[in-house]
């Protein structure tokens, strides 16, 4: 099991949060890539992982901040879970961010580690929040 946390989409995810005009999904890939400006859809989808029991999670709106302890708040954009279901030879590199509707690349973070997604059972565990600074 694996948990990354980013904020590496702050501005996306504070854009989605307060207008919400159509769903988006984060996905996983599993080839290690150098993210750059040129980026687009099919860039990630090309590697976005198949293991077994695989799908897209929609994204949920932020639940409210919670203070951490040392005056600044986070809007908790939730924990997204994905697990294996049989036995792969997948390795997940990083997690994207795409709008269904439009179908356009919201933002990419490749992760520090990557997360072994080969036994069943196997988890990689995203959590999204934005980090807000105190007034």
């Amino acid at each position: 099991m694996a948990t990354v946390s980013t904020e590496g989409l702050i501005a996306a995810l504070n854009y989605y949060n307060a207008n919400r005009v159509a769903p988006w999904q984060m996905c996983l890939y599993h080839t290690s890539h150098v993210l750059i400006a040129a980026d687009v859809l099919a860039t990630y989808d090309a590697l976005e992982t198949t293991y077994p029991g695989y799908a897209r999670q929609a994204l949920l709106a932020a639940a409210g901040a919670v203070n951490d302890g040392f005056g600044n708040a986070f809007a908790a954009f939730g924990v997204y879970t994905f697990t294996t279901t049989g036995v792969s030879a997948e390795t997940v590199y990083g997690m994207y961010i795409r709008d269904v509707a439009l179908g356009v690349l919201i933002g990419a973070v490749q992760f520090t580690s990557p997360v072994d997604m080969t036994g069943s059972g196997n988890q990689c565990i995203v959590t999204l929040s934005d980090t807000m600074l105190p007034a």
